[in-house]
């Protein structure tokens, strides 16, 4: 089957919000087995709603529009969707009374603009939003399927996920594709691809699509078929075998979860914990970290060292250290290492500094230039990275990089 998405928001529109919505529904029609033949960004104007619904009409079995639902007076999409259905907003009791119990339970005060997310086309299947107060919104046409959603993206995200991804299912019964994920560090995607380039061909033969998709330190290998025969299944376990047994020194885990995660288990697993130090990531392994829920049972802390005084105050670094190597160096992130296992007193710990910039290079240490130590209480391990890119993307690069660090460290010593 084929989807459209619509988009709707001048903000979209005029870059002051990033369309994240249109990928995250993609991600998860395709895994459903849906393809999405075209991503369409409109306004909030009602001609052009009601022309983007025309259209998905005319080219695809659905359309999932996300924006436009709110009591401000630019949530014009229901009136529009009604225009094109030829119907009429009805109060519903039901949302009515979700509304206010939502309310009640964030003692906000309710407005009267408020009961206008009420209002439904008539005759539409209600999807329950059961963290915001737009409900999404089902209306058929024919042969046609299409969903109105809210553009908040965690309600949005929750809709998906819990109403529209097993509606779709039951009313078109789908058949959702095989899809597999095998993911890689330590690896450039050039060399991943020479590594599998026999079988690349074997695979796209019989009809296994095969994407690289590359992150900050991880390169994903996605195998997809729409229909697992069993001839394909015989190449894929023969596949999967021979990355397992020659590319095992790369291969972080077969499945897609992030690297975070992989940390956790491997953790827990063993019942151990971590800490971190950081100076030019400022917490931003942490934050990777405790975005896992359940964290607090092996990460115990981070000691943000940005500068100098806390590196050597709180983390211990002796100050002759930082003078004759810099703050950027090898025995400045080994020091922070061992400092912020005793202090916390953990397993593990992950230590980094570098020069992120845009400024603050030099010769000799061009922006980039990160050092990266984890240790156990036995054992450290320490690399020099030189990331030549932005100063997000460095950050990024350098929270990857000590994960995957952290978990050869945590396998050596299983």
């Amino acid at each position: 089957m084929n989807a459209i998405i619509i988009n709707i928001g001048n903000e979209l529109l005029n870059g002051h919000t990033i369309n994240t919505n249109a990928a995250y529904i993609a991600k998860k029609l395709w895994e459903t087995g849906i393809s999405v033949i075209e991503t369409i960004v409109i306004k909030d104007n009602a001609q052009a709603i009601y022309n983007a619904i025309e259209y998905a009409y005319s080219k695809a079995e659905i359309a999932i529009c996300t924006g436009g639902l709110g009591p401000t007076t630019d949530d014009i999409t229901k009136k529009s969707v009604c225009n094109y259905f030829n119907c009429s907003l009805v109060f519903d009791d039901t949302v009515w009374q979700h509304i206010r119990q939502l309310f009640e339970k964030r003692n906000i005060k309710l407005s009267e603009k408020n009961r206008s997310q009420a209002e439904v086309p008539q005759n539409a299947v209600i999807l329950t939003n059961r963290i915001g107060t737009a409900p999404g919104l089902v209306l058929t046409k024919n042969y046609f399927t299409f969903i109105a959603l809210p553009g908040v993206p965690f309600e949005m995200q929750k809709l998906i996920d819990e109403e529209v991804i097993p509606f779709l299912i039951q009313h078109q019964k789908l058949i959702p594709p095989y899809t597999e994920t095998l993911m890689f560090t330590d690896i450039s995607e050039s060399l991943l691809a020479e590594k599998v380039d026999s079988w690349d061909h074997l695979l796209r033969k019989n009809n296994i699509d095969v994407a690289y998709l590359p992150q900050p330190g991880i390169i994903k290998l996605k195998l997809f078929t729409p229909i697992l025969t069993t001839e394909q299944k015989i190449i894929l376990d023969k596949f999967i075998d021979f990355v397992q047994l020659e590319l095992h020194e790369y291969l972080a885990n077969i499945g897609d979860i992030p690297l975070e995660m992989l940390i956790g288990q491997l953790l827990k697993r063993k019942n151990q914990t971590l800490a971190t130090a950081e100076s030019c990531t400022g917490g931003n392994i942490a934050h990777h970290l405790t975005s896992i829920a359940g964290s607090s049972a092996y990460f115990k802390g981070s000691i943000v060292a940005y500068s100098n005084e806390i590196k050597m105050n709180v983390l211990h670094v002796p100050e002759k250290i930082i003078m004759e190597h810099g703050a950027v160096s090898q025995p400045v992130v080994e020091s922070m290492a061992k400092g912020v296992l005793r202090l916390l007193q953990t397993d593990y710990a992950i230590a980094v500094s570098g020069i992120a910039g845009p400024d603050g290079g030099t010769a000799e240490k061009p922006v980039g230039t990160t050092w990266i130590a984890v240790a156990s209480k036995n054992e450290i391990l320490t690399h020099k990275y030189i990331f030549n890119s932005t100063r997000l993307i460095n950050i990024e690069r350098a929270s990857m990089a000590s994960l995957t660090m952290l978990r050869k460290l945590i396998l050596k010593t299983t």
